[in-house]
């Protein structure tokens, strides 16, 4: 079978539960219900970036924050209701929720999400994680494991 087209080992869609205070108490908001997208955009989840080396060394915050970047592929969270609509698409759409994408490094609005921190002693420990927001004409590749594409940083 073809390696490109035997996805079983890609991570499954990104789903969360996360706990806020509210007035009344505390409010539950399922990860992606919670946030929807309007119009043509397409709400995206950057592949995770280690901050280990394979070798177990710690890596620098400056590389981590330059890889993290540089990092074109995500994961389609949630899509808004015009996506792939109108004349410019004819045919099916580009992606769908749960597809592994790549965009560009520039594109797309950054915006920080209130995640699980990953803690299973204290599951109310939120961390931001830094998701995008692209018009659905941004994308630019399906990929069917986000290990297929790497970036590589070009020292002059």
């Amino acid at each position: 079978m073809n390696a490109l087209a035997d996805n079983r080992d890609a991570p499954p869609p990104f789903e969360a539960v996360v706990r806020l205070p509210t007035e009344r108490g505390v409010q539950e908001y399922t990860i992606p219900d919670a946030l929807r997208p309007l119009g043509w955009r397409i709400l995206i989840r950057p592949k995770p970036i280690k901050d280990m080396s394979d070798g177990g060394i710690a890596l620098p915050g400056q590389a981590v924050d330059a890889k993290r970047h540089l990092n074109p592929v995500g994961q389609v969270i949630a899509m808004g209701p015009l996506c792939y609509r109108g004349e410019r698409f004819q045919e099916e759409p580009w992606c769908k929720v749960g597809d592994w994408v790549v965009f560009g490094q520039y594109q797309g609005l950054r915006i920080d999400v209130a995640v699980p921190g990953g803690d299973p002693d204290n599951p109310r420990q939120l961390k931001a994680e830094s998701w995008r927001l692209v018009n659905d004409d941004q994308i630019t590749m399906v990929v069917s494991h986000p290990d297929l594409i790497r970036v590589y940083e070009v020292v002059s």
